[in-house]
C-alpha cells in the first residue's frame, strides 16, 4: 500500500469512528461562563446564548435542563443542522441574598453518541436593597476667627467635610463596602438628581466622605464686637437633615452602601443648614425661618430637631460651652502660622494680615481623632432587605455616626483655605494679641486659639 493510500485510509477511519468526540467537544454554547453579576429581588435578568453546531453533522437536541434559580426558553425545534445555530434564554430569578450557581444541561444524540451531554456552569448573585434614614448628620464644624473685619473663606479649591462610617451600627461580621469608587456627585436616592454642592468620596471600604463641591463657596466672618476676640458663639456647624444611606445586601452579612439624598425633602439637593452655636444654645433665638428649615426634618423619633438633638449637635464643637482645652490628637497646631491681633494707635486703623492655609498630612497620632454621637433613624426595607437588616444591624431606636476626616493623606492637593485676620478697632483693647491656627482632623476645618 502506498504512503498516500494509507493517509486517506486513516482519515476516513478517524471520521467515521469518531464523530462522538467531535460533537460533544465542538457543540459550540456562547457566552460560557454564564453570569448574570448582581440581581436584585424580585427582579429578574435574561441572558441570550447561541448554541452552534461546527460539526458536519445534524445534533438531535432531546432536552434541556437547568439548576438553580434560573429557567430557559429556546428556539431550537428539536435538531441544529451542520454549521447551523439557535438560540436560548436563561432567566436568573433569585429568590435568596447571596450567591446562586446553577448549570445548564444540554442533551443531545448525533450518530451513535445516544445520548451526550454539555454541561455550561451558571452564575449569579441575588440581592436586597434598602435604605436607613438618619434625622440628621453633622458635615463639619467652621470655627469662627477673630476680629469684627475678619473671615475665614473655604473656596472652591477646599474640600472641607467628613468620612463617616457605619461600622458602629451593625454587628461585629458585617463587611459593608462603598458601592463605588473614587468620588462622585451626591445624587437623589429616588431617581438620581445630581447635586450641584456636595460630593462623596471613597475613603476605604468601610467609610465615605461628605464635601462640599468646587461650586460651592463657605465665608465665615467673625464677631460684630472686636472686643470679643474669639468667640466661639459665632463658629457654626453645617447640619444636613435628612440624609440618605442605600444599601444593596448580596450575602449574609455583607453588603454594598452609597450615600444619597431623600428626594422626599423639597430642598432636591442635600439639605445642608448652616447652624450658628448661639441659635444651638438657645434654640428660641433662631430665626423663624431657620427654624422651619429644621422642622423639614421627618426621620428618627419627633418632627423636627428636638432639645436633646441641639445638645448632640452642639456637643460636635468642643469649645461651644466655653472648655478651652485642644485635644491634641483632634487638633494640630499649625506651625509657623502665629498672627498679631493688635489693636491701633487711637485715631488709626488696624492692621489686617490675609493667610493661605493648606491642608498638612496630621500625624499618625492625629489620624485616630474621631466624633461619634447617636442620632434616631427611620428604615425602608425592600425584598428580603428586612431580615437582613434584623440579622446585622444592631441599632434599635438609634444608630452611631463615627466620623473622622477622610482627606488627612492627601496635603498633595493643594488643598487650602484663606483667611484674613484684622484687629481690634478699640484702640483700648486689652485683651491677648497673639493667635495661632489648629487643624481640625475630624471636620477639615482650621481653629484659633490665643496663646
Amino acid at each position: 500500500m502506498t504512503p498516500l493510500r494509507k493517509s486517506i485510509l486513516l482519515t476516513l477511519v478517524l471520521l467515521v469512528t469518531s464523530p462522538l468526540s467531535v460533537i460533544a467537544q465542538n457543540l459550540r454554547i456562547t457566552p460560557i461562563p454564564l453570569s448574570f453579576g448582581i440581581v436584585t429581588m424580585p427582579k429578574t435578568a435574561s441572558q441570550q446564548v447561541t448554541i452552534m453546531n461546527p460539526s458536519p453533522y445534524t445534533v438531535t437536541l432531546i432536552a434541556f435542563t437547568v439548576s438553580g434559580p434560573y429557567s430557559q426558553t429556546n428556539t431550537c425545534a428539536g435538531s441544529i443542522l451542520s454549521l447551523k445555530s439557535c438560540t436560548m434564554t436563561v432567566t436568573f430569578a433569585p429568590s435568596a441574598i447571596g450567591s446562586a450557581s446553577g448549570n445548564v444541561a444540554i442533551k443531545f444524540s448525533a450518530g451513535s453518541c445516544n445520548p451526550c451531554t454539555n454541561n455550561e456552569p451558571i452564575s449569579g448573585t441575588g440581592a436586597a436593597v434598602g435604605s436607613i434614614f438618619p434625622k440628621y448628620q453633622v458635615l463639619s464644624v467652621i470655627y469662627a476667627p477673630p476680629g469684627q473685619q475678619s473671615f475665614v473663606d473655604y473656596g472652591s479649591s477646599t474640600a472641607m467635610g467628613t468620612a463617616s462610617s457605619w461600622s458602629h451600627s451593625f454587628s461585629t461580621g458585617t463587611t459593608l463596602e462603598i458601592s463605588f469608587s473614587g468620588k462622585i456627585p451626591l445624587f437623589g436616592g429616588a431617581n438620581g438628581t445630581i447635586s450641584q454642592a456636595w460630593t462623596q468620596t471613597k475613603e476605604t471600604n468601610g467609610s465615605l466622605s461628605v464635601d462640599k463641591g468646587s461650586s460651592l463657596d463657605i465665608s465665615v466672618p467673625g464677631p460684630a464686637n472686636s472686643n470679643s476676640g474669639i468667640d466661639h458663639n459665632g463658629d457654626i456647624v453645617l447640619v444636613w437633615i435628612n440624609p440618605e444611606a442605600d444599601f444593596k445586601a448580596t450575602s449574609a452579612n455583607g453588603a454594598l452602601w452609597n450615600d444619597s439624598f431623600d428626594q422626599r425633602d423639597p430642598a432636591n439637593e442635600p439639605d445642608v443648614i448652616p447652624v450658628f452655636v448661639a441659635w444651638l444654645k438657645n434654640p428660641a433665638s433662631m430665626p423663624v425661618g431657620v427654624q422651619n428649615s429644621l422642622a423639614r426634618t421627618w426621620a428618627g423619633s419627633g418632627q423636627g430637631l428636638t432639645t436633646a438633638d441641639f445638645a448632640t449637635i452642639l456637643a460636635r464643637d468642643p469649645f461651644a460651652n466655653g472648655s478651652t482645652t485642644i485635644d491634641p490628637k483632634r487638633f494640630d497646631l499649625q506651625g509657623g502660622e502665629t498672627f498679631a491681633y493688635l489693636p491701633p494707635p487711637c485715631g488709626f486703623q488696624p492692621i489686617t494680615e490675609t493667610f493661605s492655609e493648606f491642608y498638612n498630612t496630621t500625624t499618625t497620632f492625629g489620624t485616630s481623632a474621631s466624633d461619634s454621637y447617636s442620632v434616631s433613624y427611620t428604615k425602608s426595607a425592600g425584598a428580603g432587605f428586612g431580615t437582613w437588616l434584623q440579622a446585622n444591624f444592631t441599632a434599635t431606636t438609634s444608630l452611631s455616626w463615627t466620623n473622622q476626616w477622610g482627606h488627612q493623606n492627601s496635603s498633595s492637593s493643594g488643598q487650602k483655605a484663606t483667611f484674613s485676620i484684622t484687629g481690634p478697632s478699640d484702640c483700648h483693647y486689652a485683651g491677648p494679641t497673639d493667635a495661632q491656627v489648629y487643624q481640625d482632623n475630624v471636620y477639615g476645618t482650621f481653629m484659633f486659639a490665643f496663646l
